[in-house]
């Protein structure tokens, strides 16, 4: 993604397309918090005009990587003005995903050539 910054027409359809898995995934996952999922959807929405603002004359880096900033915040539960908590946010894992990251885990602490024998 960095070395799309030499090519900005390519750089605004990669983060218009990741924007957009972005905001599926969001609909997707955050279902008990509407609030939440408001501010990420606006944050996004935004962000997304910001990217679509990007030309040769016209470079918008320091609005997108504040509101990426924004975005962050809101998914780890901090206030934007205050700077308090102000929800906890709960990650989950099906068993199927935890038996996969314990496997990748365990995979990459073993020497070259070991790995075979895990599975």
């Amino acid at each position: 993604m960095a070395s799309a910054f030499c090519n900005y027409i390519y750089f605004k359809k990669r983060c218009r397309a990741l924007i957009k898995k972005i905001k599926k995934r969001i609909n997707e996952i955050i279902t008990n918090d509407e609030p939440l999922r408001e501010h990420l959807l606006n944050d996004l929405a935004f962000l997304d005009n910001e990217v679509k603002n990007i030309s040769l004359k016209n470079h918008t880096e320091i609005e997108i990587i504040a509101y990426m900033f924004r975005i962050i915040a809101n998914l780890l539960g901090w206030d934007n003005l205050e700077g308090k908590f102000y929800r906890t946010p709960i990650y989950y894992q099906t068993k199927d995903q935890q038996i996969e990251t314990y496997r990748k885990e365990i995979a990459s602490k073993l020497p070259d050539g070991l790995l075979e024998g895990y599975y």
